[in-house]
């Protein structure tokens, strides 16, 4: 006889099938999709651990390229040992006149020649900038700095910035220094060059508010280098000489630019200009003589025009 607790009626295995059926229906899918879940997060997790080996292989590179960069700014960065006056390799004896007309006549070629476009010899840049100079009086300028490590080189006459920024990039390598550069015309403000030790101011050199702003930014500091290349005639360099002379301290240098004109050698028709002046300042102040061993290379821009203090 059949069990009375077992339904085993058509209509029991029915309703059993059916629920099988539905659990099954709803297992399955879920298992699916777990399963998909899982390797997703598989995937996730290798996604992650090669994001962890970059991460770690980049650091190491920062790490290596620091220890780069520190070794080059130890190896470009310095504290000079002295700023005495340092032996010259070559101290330029007097010329005979021989000599010096061979000079001369290679001063006017060179001062003179232009090519197709009308460009000087001595327009020349500094990392891209302009400047009207000859490099050889650049160079002379880095040894005065260097020499006399200067907390502030005071230039008149900017032009298009590049000696002013040549002389920034000086300061930056002896750590030490900054630069005002004054200039009336404004013409090439917008593309000079941007430097932290560069400061650019716009008047005349002589106006009395130009000179009471760069008193106020030298305020305090005694080793002041100056280089006149505004306005080259006579009268202006002198009112120059005058004003900015008392910034230079003993054993200082101030540079009167463009000595060569009006005939010293070149530009005869120019009339009295920056050596007339340098003549006549000289006569009003012992406190300054020409320094000649600026001039060992001959050929300059500035015979006769590097001045340097000797007394107070």
């Amino acid at each position: 006889m059949p069990n009375s607790n077992s339904d085993t009626s058509p209509g029991s295995r029915s309703v059993t099938h059916t629920i099988r059926r539905l659990l099954a229906s709803y297992i399955q899918p879920r298992d699916a999709a777990m399963a998909e879940l899982e390797a997703e997060l598989a995937a996730e997790r290798g996604r992650a651990a090669r994001l962890d080996e970059a991460h770690n292989a980049a650091k190491q590179e920062i790490a290596r390229l620091n220890e780069k960069v520190a070794g080059l700014q130890s190896a470009t960065s310095f504290t000079p040992i002295s700023v005495a006056r340092p032996p010259l390799l070559f101290q330029p004896p007097e010329l005979t006149v021989k000599q010096q007309a061979v000079v001369d006549q290679f001063h006017k070629l060179m001062y003179d020649i232009t090519d197709q476009n009308s460009f000087r010899s001595y327009c020349v840049s500094w990392l891209g900038y302009g400047m009207l100079k000859w490099p050889t009086d650049m160079w002379n300028y880095q040894e005065i700095i260097a020499e006399t490590m200067p907390d502030v080189i005071v230039e008149t006459g900017t032009h298009r910035g590049g000696s002013a920024l040549f002389f920034a990039t000086i300061c930056d390598l002896i750590q030490k220094g900054e630069v005002i550069s004054v200039d009336i015309d404004d013409s090439f403000r917008a593309n000079q060059p941007v430097h932290p030790r560069l400061t650019f101011l716009s008047g005349s050199s002589t106006d009395p508010a130009i000179v009471a702003d760069i008193e106020r930014r030298i305020a305090g500091r005694t080793n002041v280098f100056v280089i006149l290349d505004s306005d080259h005639r006579r009268d202006h360099v002198l009112d120059e000489l005058r004003i900015y002379s008392k910034f230079v301290p003993v054993g200082g240098h101030l540079v009167v630019e463009d000595t060569n004109v009006n005939g010293h050698p070149v530009y005869p028709e120019f009339g009295p200009g920056p050596r007339e002046a340098v003549d006549q300042f000289l006569t009003e102040n012992r406190q300054f003589e020409v320094d000649r061993s600026q001039e060992r290379f001959y050929f300059t821009h500035n015979p006769y025009g590097f001045l340097r203090r000797r007394s107070a």
